[in-house]
């Protein structure tokens, strides 16, 4: 009779969830419908845009002005519309991505028993939101990284269950963001040569703009140097110039 009674309660749930499934699938065919009819409205709106401007029809500044304002955000509108589209194409289900559900236990009454531990994975919006592994920082996402290892290799010391449970919901985590097409960087082998790379390439531009700077500076020197060479130079002749004819007039003896 218990295993009955379990069966029963076992089956009304699945009815429920496969109705919940139902009515979220409909409700994400809806909205990809509303925003197909969007983006062909976009697009037909565009084209009469360009129509317009392309017929010929001699148009003042403003009108013109107009147009390329209303194509503009047209544009910007139907990029949206597309973006949200492929964004919703490609975002998996939570549904799809639950873990299979457990035997449920019951006592001889027929009655659910709660049992001490969960050892199911669950995943909060905030769960879902994007990866925080992204980005350039590799020394940052690394030691992000070691700071994550660090904290499940402690709660395992404390109770390995519950440690193993967290490292599963990182990896679903990951697995969700790379599903949405983003790169989770959380590889510490990778970072480590990521990071690595990145410091001899800052250390050979800071190589190539010390030369540069010392190029600079010896070019900027050799100027003054040629200028100043130039000043004393006309400042000889000038001089010169003026004994001369003070020798012509008389007034300078030469060799005195």
């Amino acid at each position: 009779t218990f295993i009955s009674t379990a069966e029963k309660h076992k089956n009304k749930k699945l009815s429920r969830q496969a109705k919940n499934n139902k009515s979220k699938g409909k409700e994400i065919d809806r909205r990809e419908t509303r925003l197909e009819e969007l983006k062909e409205k976009l697009s037909k709106k565009l084209e009469e845009i360009k129509a317009k401007k392309n017929s010929g029809t001699a148009l003042n500044t403003q009108e013109l002005k107009k147009l390329k304002r209303q194509e503009k955000k047209v544009n910007a509108k139907l990029k949206t519309t597309n973006k949200t589209i492929k964004t919703q194409k490609l975002e998996p289900t939570t549904e799809g991505l639950k873990s299979p559900p457990h035997k449920q236990i019951v006592n001889q009454n027929g009655e659910p028993v709660k049992s001490k531990f969960d050892f199911s994975v669950s995943f909060s919006d905030k769960d879902n939101s994007r990866s925080n592994f992204r980005g350039r920082d590799y020394k940052r996402l690394l030691e992000k990284v070691e700071k994550r290892q660090e904290k499940i290799d402690k709660l395992k010391e404390n109770d390995l269950e519950a440690g193993k449970k967290l490292e599963t919901k990182y990896q679903w985590q990951a697995a969700l963001s790379k599903a949405k097409g983003e790169k989770v960087k959380d590889d510490p082998n990778l970072l480590k040569k990521a990071a690595k790379r990145k410091d001899k390439i800052k250390e050979k531009k800071k190589h190539q703009w010390d030369g540069r700077v010392k190029t600079v500076e010896e070019l900027k020197q050799k100027r003054q140097q040629k200028r100043q060479t130039n000043i004393d130079k006309r400042k000889n002749e000038k001089k010169d110039k003026k004994r001369k004819k003070m020798i012509k007039k008389g007034r300078i003896i030469p060799g005195f």
